[in-house]
């Protein structure tokens, strides 16, 4: 079974460096520069996980999880936020906003792909 993963960043290089190492391990990656269009493409592909930054030009990673969290069609779906702002009030939003993992970058690729499979169904 291939599972999906949407990766929601704003910065083009993030965003190729996670799809790169997603897609070596057989991962279908969905990719979104936005908070508004992750969730429309959430709500219509449905991902296994969503790989979440926290500053989005128009809707924050905070905000975009609470939405998803807080609805019943999608409050199942692991969410990884991932961001090089790894400050104690961040990370508190990050768990009020019910984050399922909290990773900082700059990341090891072993470690990202490690977790990766962890937190997956």
């Amino acid at each position: 079974m291939s599972y999906s993963i949407l990766i929601v960043d704003d910065d083009d290089l993030n965003r190729e460096v996670m799809e790169a190492y997603l897609s070596l391990e057989g991962y279908s990656v969905l990719i979104s520069g936005n908070g508004y269009k992750a969730l429309k493409i959430v709500n219509s592909e449905h991902p296994d996980l969503i790989i979440l930054d926290v500053n989005l030009p128009d809707l924050n990673g905070i905000e975009v999880c609470k939405i998803l969290k807080a609805d019943p069609q999608t409050n199942y779906i692991p969410i990884m936020m991932i961001t090089g702002m790894s400050d104690y009030e961040t990370r508190q939003q990050a768990i009020d906003a019910k984050v399922d993992l909290f990773f900082p970058r700059p990341f090891d690729g072993d470690d990202f792909t490690a977790e990766v499979k962890r937190i997956l169904p």
